[in-house]
């Protein structure tokens, strides 16, 4: 496949194009991934899937405005499904041939493969950028800084950045990473400081930090609504909320 913005050359692999070289993939550790994409969106309980789902949705909507959204990282394309279903129009990125092709199948849309840290996209091409759970996936710290950078680039003017991960802070992580089959143990959760600085030095000075999350895996579903008032009354606790679940980061590129 010719790419009409860059000239450059990809190969298409089940219609999907791989924008990333033969040697980059194989050094990408993607192979779990590929094995497991089928299963992936069974690893953890579908209702806090969906209360997750729910939340960042929220948060989206809020701060992201009609139009072209890159979701790098973007998996089996859940969160795109619920993106797209609200009118953004939505190019999915993922390193993982296996993710891609299940991306595809829940969207309708044509994915890309591609690497945070060498986005093959010009700058300022998206409305919106999003990325949710990867940095961990990442880990090194060059890798995290040079795709931190590179998602601040392909935001355009006026645009918004999402970044939501894993918080280090929270007891809760390493027991959960050690029981699905997506975490090697290669992951590093990656501090909130760490990703002001990515940002900062790629540019960024409109940058917002929330602490979001208290509902574990194992929460019954019946329990469910009643989670939900807690945690909302938990995260309005500033001397609580620093062990909240995720970090929620919003760039403005003004």
């Amino acid at each position: 496949m010719l790419c009409e913005a860059c000239r450059e050359t990809y190969p298409l692999v089940d219609g999907i194009p791989l924008m990333i070289s033969a040697a980059e993939r194989s050094g990408s550790g993607q192979g779990t991934f590929d094995s497991i994409a089928e299963l992936y969106d069974t690893t953890l309980s579908a209702h806090v899937t969906e209360h997750y789902l729910d939340k960042r949705m929220a948060l989206l909507s809020q701060r992201l405005k009609m139009g072209s959204v890159l979701d790098v990282g973007g998996g089996t394309g859940m969160l795109a499904q619920r993106l797209i279903g609200k009118g953004y129009q939505v190019l999915g990125t993922d390193a993982s041939l296996g993710m891609l092709r299940v991306y595809r199948s829940r969207t309708s849309t044509m994915p890309a493969g591609a690497l945070a840290h060498a986005l093959p996209f010009r700058s300022q091409a998206f409305q919106g950028v999003v990325c949710v759970a990867m940095l961990h996936h990442i880990a090194r710290p060059e890798a995290v800084r040079a795709s931190l950078s590179e998602m601040y680039r392909v935001v355009r003017q006026g645009g918004v950045l999402v970044i939501w991960d894993h918080n280090p802070a929270n007891p809760y992580w390493p027991v959960l990473m050690r029981r699905v089959p997506q975490d090697s143990g290669e992951e590093r959760l990656i501090p909130l400081a760490e990703i002001y600085s990515g940002l900062r030095e790629a540019g960024a000075k409109s940058i917002e930090a929330f602490k979001m999350g208290f509902i574990p895996d194992f929460a019954p579903a019946v329990l469910l609504p009643l989670l939900r008032r807690l945690e909302g009354a938990l995260e309005r606790v500033p001397l609580v909320r620093r062990w909240a679940a995720h970090n929620v980061v919003v760039v403005r590129k003004d």
